[in-house]
């Protein structure tokens, strides 16, 4: 402590001064030795000497304590060595590096309206940013970072404290600096730094290694880091020169030059992973200051030198001399020359076919090699190694072909398709929605990003089984129609939907597919929905080879994300043919997908327009066609009809067509558009089940050729029978899979059917639990026969009236049988 008293009284002015107020200053008394003298702050008057018996620092401890440590307790004698420019420079650089962030202030604003300003210690800033300002800074922050309208970020930012990271300022301009902080605040951004955004953790962790890292933390809007360094406070801009240069060749990272201003404003954030070295060294400006318009080369490795490396790796063989250290640091000095911090992989993954190989060590010399840069080893280091080691390369001029095989061991262990939506939809696949325009493609595409977004049942039917953001990239619509769906639909403003419409997204330039692809990657999305495709590239649609490079791009989003494409595409206006071969343009445009979706405008309903939903071609799982319900005035999107997948999906969408009446193959073919060999399988698994052969047709006039046909109607007995001659009310049917309906209950304007075992209950009148609680007691399904406690025999054509059903004693009741398949064989 500088003083035993916990106040001290000035004589001359008479004020009371609290300890950390006074001003303290080291002196030398004759044959006394070091001293600390007291002085009043408002007076200058002296109080008293106080006893100061610190050693001389050696090799950066006081005390055997960490020079910033003591920087915390004493700094006032650490300030008197460096003014008197006591001990060697390297005491001095560390006495200085400690002083810097415990007292040195710097200026403090409310936010970017406040001008003056008040000083604030930058350790105490560094604190708040790790803890949010004890957490009021966070709500503001996360705000910001959950928004992508610039507008919107810019009122965030306004509300935000800043400061001034190099320094004391009378106003804010390099004018107005009054003490440099020692300090330079470099931005290091994403949209600078695609790399960021892929490696993000990695290159902030190779950053904290470095040296000249006296503090690292991350930018208030998330999408950058700010590093702070100490420098010589009598040469910012050259600092900040030498500085930019450096990470450029190290790191390959590009520096904001806005940082070269000495008086940048720099908001605050919220890092609880800030990075502070209180012993990082000082950048020392060299004697000549680099060319800015020369900047250090970067490697760029050609795709040859990529696909070679590949292939060696491949082999599984190891490089020759990669046991030998030199061998082995020259290989590494070959891959940082070739593809710098890309390489980064490909040494780790030929150094770990030596027996010696460490991970950490492997990372800490490619740093080095990186650093280095040695030119001397090129690439044709790694093609002599390979060589040597007996890879035969088959090289021929700039073109090399090389291909990985694998087994079907390696086959088995590929992951199985997984849903994004259940039965409908794979995960990282590319998908194409085809319809007529106006049909309403559009809407049922952002019903879908709805459901993905939110993790809900698609038209109330088919789970989204994996929940993420999904990006919508518009070319066709404004943004005003957007509005329009999202007010209309009642879709919530939180919902992890972005979009990108009218900026001229092209799928064949290869900055803008980059882009997009480092776009995903970052954001995570798990949909993307594109709109339309003729708007998303410049090539010529009927042209084969042309559009073959356009959808290419499609599978190279898949396979460079994880992400699910969807994209919507017109019909030709002529409806003849498949309905597969109906899409504009190229066949390769279908060709190049893995599933097709078709989309038809059918017949007009009270409450909407009926929209199907076929299959097209499909390299998974098929299903019958969907009937949808489309309103145009909410557009709300409803399931029908038409029960999706194979199996017994299938079967109960051909009851429902065949219904009462007789078909035959193909009329059943063109209605479901099945493929012919799915179908077949169906029928042939439902004869005697759900369905069965009918000879009644094969005389008829009218059918050419029916002695060669084969017409099928539903079973007697089966349930599907049942509910072709009891249609569903409203649309609804039992949702146990294959539970029959056990009669059908009229009493005034309330209509109920109850299906057996499951006591599932489809009505209009009353809710489901208190149909089962007043109608649904002991019942019971016995061979085909059903056993119903006093109620009359249901007839398919005539209502039964029940009277006044409150009063109904269920308990007492007799019982009588009705047999069920008879009647049903009988209608």
């Amino acid at each position: 402590m500088l003083q035993e008293k916990s106040t001290e009284i000035c004589k001359k002015c008479g004020v009371i001064h609290k300890p950390e107020n006074l001003i303290i200053e080291i002196v030398s008394l004759p044959n006394k030795g070091y001293h600390k003298k007291v002085s009043c702050p408002s007076c200058k008057n002296f109080i008293k000497f106080l006893p100061h018996t610190a050693p001389i620092l050696r090799f950066g401890k006081y005390k055997g304590k960490a020079i910033s440590e003591v920087a915390q307790k004493d700094a006032p004698y650490l300030k008197w060595l460096l003014d008197q420019s006591v001990g060697t420079a390297r005491l001095r650089t560390a006495i200085r590096g400690a002083l810097t962030c415990k007292t040195t202030e710097v200026n403090c604003y409310k936010n970017v309206q406040d001008v003056t300003g008040q000083p604030v210690t930058l350790a105490k800033i560094l604190e708040g940013i790790k803890a949010g300002n004890g957490g009021k800074w966070i709500p503001a922050i996360e705000k910001l970072r959950g928004t992508q309208d610039e507008s919107e970020q810019k009122e965030c930012k306004s509300s935000l404290p800043c400061f001034t990271a190099s320094g004391l300022f009378t106003k804010r301009s390099a004018e107005g600096l009054a003490v440099h902080s020692g300090f330079i605040l470099l931005d290091i951004d994403y949209k600078d730094n695609p790399a960021l955004s892929e490696q993000g953790d990695r290159i902030r962790q190779r950053l904290t290694k470095d040296k000249l890292t006296a503090f690292l933390f991350a930018s208030c809007r998330g999408k950058g880091l700010a590093v702070g360094v100490k420098i010589d406070k009598n040469h910012h801009a050259e600092s900040f020169q030498h500085l930019e240069a450096y990470y450029k060749k190290t790191y390959g990272l590009v520096v904001d030059k806005s940082c070269k201003d000495v008086s940048r404003l720099r908001f605050v954030s919220y890092d609880p992973d800030i990075y502070i070295n209180e012993n990082s060294e000082t950048f020392i400006v060299p004697e000549t200051v680099p060319e800015q318009e020369q900047p250090p080369c970067i490697p760029h490795a050609r795709d040859d030198d990529h696909r070679i490396m590949q292939a060696i790796i491949a082999t599984g063989k190891p490089l020759a001399g990669i046991d030998d250290y030199d061998s082995w640091l020259n290989v590494g000095f070959a891959i940082a020359n070739t593809f710098g911090e890309a390489g980064r992989e490909y040494f780790h993954m030929l150094s770990g076919a030596s027996s010696k190989y460490d991970k950490a060590d492997c990372d800490e010399k490619y740093d080095n090699c990186l650093r280095t840069n040695k030119g001397a080893f090129t690439f044709g280091t790694i093609i002599h190694r390979a060589k040597d080691a007996g890879i035969d390369l088959m090289k021929s001029g700039s073109n090399a072909l090389f291909f990985k095989i694998s087994n079907i061991q390696d086959m088995l262990q590929c992951e199985r398709p997984k849903y994004l939506v259940e039965t409908l939809i794979y995960q990282n696949t590319v998908n194409l929605l085809t319809s007529l325009p106006g049909v309403g493609k559009s809407v049922v595409s952002f019903s879908i990003a709805e459901a993905v977004s939110n993790g809900n049942k698609l038209w109330g039917r088919f789970p989204a089984l994996k929940r993420g953001k999904v990006l919508v990239i518009d070319e066709e619509n404004p943004g005003s129609i957007h509005r329009s769906r999202i007010e209309k639909m009642g879709v919530d403003k939180d919902t992890p939907i972005h979009f990108i419409h009218y900026q001229g997204v092209k799928l064949d330039n290869p900055k803008h597919l980059k882009a997009l692809i480092d776009l995903i990657n970052k954001e995570e999305y798990v949909l993307v929905i594109f709109d339309a495709l003729i708007r998303l590239h410049n090539a010529k649609e009927n042209d084969a080879d042309e559009m073959a490079k356009v959808m290419q791009a499609f599978r190279e989003i898949i396979k460079q994300t994880d992400a699910t494409v969807l994209i919507i595409h017109h019909e030709r206006k002529s409806r003849d043919g498949d309905k597969r071969e109906r899409s504009r343009g190229s066949g390769d445009i279908v060709g190049a997908v893995d599933c097709q979706f078709v989309l038809e405008e059918g017949e007009m309903m009270d409450d909407g327009k009926i929209l199907t939903l076929h299959p097209g071609k499909m390299r998974l799982a098929s299903f019958a066609p969907i009937r949808l319900l489309f309103n145009s005035d909410t557009l709300k999107i409803s399931y029908v009809s038409g029960v999706l997948g194979e199996g017994k999906g299938l079967i109960e969408s051909i009851t429902q067509f065949i219904g009462t009446g007789v078909k035959d193959f193909e009329e059943i073919q063109k209605a479901l558009g099945v493929p012919e060999k799915q179908l077949r399988s169906a029928l042939k698994n439902a004869l005697g089940k759900e369905l069965i052969l009918d000879s009644t047709l094969k005389d008829d006039p009218g059918y050419q050729g029916s002695k060669r046909k084969q017409f099928f109607k539903l079973h007697p007995g089966s349930a599907n029978s049942y509910l072709a001659m009891f249609p569903p009310i409203g649309g609804e049917t039992c949702q146990i899979e294959g539970m029959l309906p056990h009669e059908l209950i009229h009493a005034g304007n309330m209509e109920t059917r109850v299906f057996t075992e499951c006591g599932d209950v489809s009505t209009c009148g009353l809710p489901h639990s208190q149909i089962e609680k007043k109608y649904v007691s002991s019942m019971q399904k016995n061979e085909g026969v059903c056993q119903i406690e006093n109620r009359p025999k249901p007839t398919p054509k005539n209502e039964i009236p029940m009277g006044n059903v409150e009063n109904l004693d269920i308990k007492n009741s007799e019982v009588f049988e009705v047999e069920f398949a008879e009647e049903v064989a009988n209608v």
